[in-house]
């Protein structure tokens, strides 16, 4: 597997691209349903999909840590290329109040 991150020149928002080899040939359908069932699903609040066109100012102060961008998904066989957008400080700050409120949980009551 090999990501790679860009730099977008706005204020803050960043695009990262990750590129897979799976085990089988799989569809950009394919792809695009299991990342679809993982934000509905273990990784709702973190990750959204979006098939709409997507610019860095359509996530800036978005809370999820990824919204990947399935219209850019790029399969060849079993290569697969996904691309997701976030918003480094907005995502940061939820992920630590995520932390902390597990924390808060975790922790004895006395």
């Amino acid at each position: 597997m090999a990501a790679s991150g860009l730099r977008i020149p706005v204020v803050d928002t960043a695009l990262v691209e990750v590129t897979a080899c799976l085990a089988a040939p799989v569809t950009a359908a394919m792809v695009g349903r299991v990342l679809r069932s993982a934000g509905d699903g273990p990784a709702k609040g973190l990750l959204t999909c979006t098939t709409e066109p997507t610019v860095s100012g359509d996530v800036l102060g978005l809370p999820e840590a990824c919204r990947v961008d399935l219209a850019r998904t790029r399969v060849s066989g079993e290569l697969v290329t996904v691309l997701g957008w976030f918003d480094p400080e907005s995502a940061h700050a939820h992920r630590v109040a995520d932390v902390t409120g597990l924390v808060a949980r975790l922790l004895p009551r006395g």
